[in-house]
């Protein structure tokens, strides 16, 4: 595929998948199409070369876990990062998709990888008042010690943005959360 060809491709998948409201099933048969017609994409592509967004990216931020594990049959790399360093598994953290995030757990995500901001997936789940998600993530043994740019834990950023968030996690997770 030339490069002008790879572009163009990457515009219409963008275009179809960065919306919301597009159902499994119709992602499903674009990604069929895809690989139908261009046996050899590469899952890595960056889809939105600006933001560097892979379809493992996208399809984590809006929880569609049956895509995600299917994506898995390409081997895309599990910690692909966006211009941010943001890893699927912080999108669907954020997004508190509990399925997604077991999907990437299982395919070997790492669960305390670290954003620009040295920000982890608990702590952007944290940021985003995702309380199943920061649940999930701390029976998964997320590391709760980590500090971030402004030099705060999992912890100190319950404790400021979702206070109930904050009191409902020490309770559940008294040795993790102080």
């Amino acid at each position: 595929m030339d490069p002008q060809q790879l572009k163009n491709v990457n515009k219409t998948i963008w275009e179809h998948l960065s919306k919301a409201e597009t159902t499994e099933q119709n992602v499903a048969k674009l990604i069929n199409q895809l690989y139908q017609n261009f046996p050899n994409y590469d899952i890595n592509n960056y889809v939105n070369p600006y933001l560097k967004l892979s379809l493992l990216h996208i399809n984590s931020q809006f929880g569609r876990s049956n895509i995600v594990q299917g994506l898995f049959q390409q081997k895309p790399q599990v910690d692909i990062k966006d211009i941010n360093d943001r890893t699927p598994l912080h999108y669907a953290a954020m997004s508190g998709n509990v399925d997604t995030i077991k999907v990437l757990i299982q395919n070997g995500a790492n669960i305390n990888a670290v954003t620009l901001g040295n920000e982890t997936p608990l702590m952007k789940a944290a940021q985003f008042n995702q309380q199943k998600a920061v649940s999930f993530l701390l029976q998964h043994n997320a590391n709760t010690n980590i500090k971030n740019s402004l030099n705060q834990t999992v912890s100190d950023i319950l404790r400021i943005s979702h206070p109930n968030l904050y009191q409902k996690m020490k309770q559940e997770f008294p040795n993790l959360i102080h």
